[in-house]
């Protein structure tokens, strides 16, 4: 397969029109990565020049690796990326799915190093909306406590306690308001 995707490389270098070339190199890196050749992949990835464009196709690398489930590469390929709301972007999907497959501690460790703000948020809903699912309700009102959004705060309570309040245990959704 490295034969042929340095063939497909050498080609897509060969595309004089800017935005071709750059969709080439993209395709061709998330085609490594699904192959799980992700260095190579990564290095396909870093010769676009523009930074955007370089960030989206480490995204889409990290996309995959996500899917693989491979989050130590996943998060090595996110720190790599310069742009600072894409490489958030990365991040938060990373830690959504980390916590989709029960690993919220590490969700929460990867949720921290999310620089913009709204992004963080997104990942810190989607960890708390976890830890609510699976009965975490101290988890759930500790991560609560780490979202700056009043509104997304309140919105994460109130379903909680309608969630204790539906399953009968008032007691707990009268702890939950009291907190």
């Amino acid at each position: 397969a490295r034969v042929t995707f340095a063939k497909a490389k050498k080609i897509a270098q060969e595309i004089e029109d800017e935005n071709r070339r750059v969709n080439a190199l993209r395709e061709i890196a998330r085609s490594q990565a699904e192959a799980k050749e992700y260095t190579d992949a990564i290095e396909t990835a870093e010769e676009i020049k523009n930074q955007w464009d370089q960030a989206n196709a480490l995204k889409s690398i990290v996309s995959v690796q996500i899917n693989a489930k491979d989050f130590p590469a996943a998060l090595a390929t996110a720190n790599l990326i310069k742009e600072p709301l894409t490489k958030s972007q990365a991040l938060s999907g990373i830690a959504n799915a980390q916590a989709w497959a029960g690993d919220c501690t590490a969700a929460m460790e990867t949720a921290e190093a999310i620089e913009i703000e709204s992004e963080k948020t997104n990942a810190l809903v989607a960890i708390d909306n976890d830890q609510a699912w699976a009965g975490d309700v101290r988890g759930t009102l500790k991560i609560v406590e780490k979202i700056e959004d009043i509104f997304q705060r309140i919105d994460i309570l109130v379903a909680i306690v309608k969630g204790q309040a539906t399953t009968k245990n008032f007691t707990a959704a009268l702890e939950t308001v009291e907190e």
